[in-house]
């Protein structure tokens, strides 16, 4: 088999679709014998990822910056390395389908917020592009969705069968554990300025992180310990509530502690040493968040909204995202009791072991195996 993936992503590793794309396709490097072709944006060979051996890279530079490049490469680029590669099946690993394909097309659905929720449609333009990818959704071979709740989306909104869908989970890394790193904690309170205990969000600031409800119960709380909120605004737009003007409000703003972005490498000493996680989102359409601070012994307060239940299951404090009386009530609960901040510790890293890259890069295997089967009419 020979499998081409649009790599658009590839090289942003901040995003959740950069790190899906390149985790999958170091497991697949690592022992599948296929072979294995990348279409990526720009310009010069040092534009190729490392820590791969045997993937083929194929650079496209796109002819405009910015959204148009953007629809050209997945367009024009991708559909020329499929040609040249004469490949058997071809991965787009985030909802940007193209329209026609001329192989049998896997696509990864991380969610449809774009789609579902009405705050997050965007202008004419994104509307637009959106059309052409649900579109394009609906005539790919199978569509892979990260949780049954994505699942569940993917059939309603593109109004396709179960059959063309298979919900496969993610993972986190390897470096998400509980065992501390020599010096980390020293390192958090030089980079950070976090001495002592605290509580602990990280993730995205928009407005369905519902980052403002958990201000709000840490303000009603019967805490101390300071909270961190790790994340950064990336515009000023009703999408990024002002949460520092929230914290002022809620008199707590000498005591949530605003880290901005943090380096990759600090996350899981941020995990391991927090008294708690908290993760209030509203729409998740998995949750890789949560799963990491699991993974790394966090005590973990979470959503019990969209895919989230999935993915912590019985290893998490969960509590509605829109009832801050319940979360005010959870962060006292879990900052007061040692014995049960002790039990989450235990069921997080046990939690994390359900899900893994091997797992998650085996069964995209079979979703491509299926999608050449139902392409060329001899699925069963």
């Amino acid at each position: 088999m020979h499998l081409v993936v649009n790599g658009y992503f590839l090289n942003q590793p901040t995003t959740g679709t950069g790190q899906y794309t390149y985790h999958l396709l170091r497991e697949l490097d690592a022992w599948w014998d296929g072979d294995i072709s990348v279409v990526i944006p720009g310009d010069e060979a040092t534009d190729r990822p490392e820590g791969f051996d045997r993937c083929k890279f194929l650079i496209a530079k796109p002819p405009w910056r910015g959204g148009m490049g953007k629809v050209w490469f997945e367009y024009a680029a991708v559909t020329k390395a499929v040609q040249q590669a004469n490949a058997d099946v071809l991965h787009v690993p985030y909802f940007g389908p193209p329209m026609g394909s001329s192989v049998p097309t896997v696509v990864t659905v991380h969610d449809l917020l774009q789609l579902v929720v009405p705050a997050l449609k965007g202008g004419p333009l994104v509307r637009l592009y959106n059309q052409f990818a649900l579109i394009g959704g609906r005539h790919s071979d199978v569509l892979v969705a990260d949780s049954d709740h994505t699942q569940r989306d993917v059939e309603r909104v593109l109004r396709v069968p179960s059959t063309q869908v298979q919900r496969i989970y993610l993972a986190c890394e390897p470096r998400f554990r509980p065992e501390p790193e020599p010096g980390e904690r020293e390192r958090l309170a030089e980079r950070y300025g976090l001495a002592g205990d605290y509580l602990l969000y990280a993730g995205g600031l928009d407005l369905r992180k519902n980052v403002s409800t958990l201000i709000k119960a840490y303000a009603q709380a019967a805490v101390e310990v300071p909270l961190a909120i790790a994340g950064a605004t990336r515009s000023r737009s009703r999408m990024f509530p002002d949460l520092q003007s929230v914290a002022k409000a809620e008199g707590v703003a000498d005591r949530v502690h605003f880290l901005g972005w943090v380096q990759e490498e600090d996350k899981p000493a941020l995990y391991r040493h927090c008294l708690a996680f908290a993760f209030p989102s509203t729409h998740e359409g998995f949750g890789l968040t949560p799963l990491e601070a699991l993974a790394c012994g966090a005590p973990v307060l979470c959503s019990n909204a969209t895919s989230l239940p999935e993915v912590v299951g019985d290893a998490a404090l969960t509590f509605a995202p829109a009832d801050t009386a319940a979360l005010a009530g959870l962060l006292t609960q879990v900052v007061q009791d040692a014995g049960l901040r002790a039990k989450l510790r235990a069921l997080g890293p046990k939690r994390a072991r359900h899900f893994s890259w091997r797992s998650t890069a085996e069964q995209t295997l079979q979703a491509y195996q299926r999608a050449i089967d139902i392409f060329h009419g001899t699925a069963a």
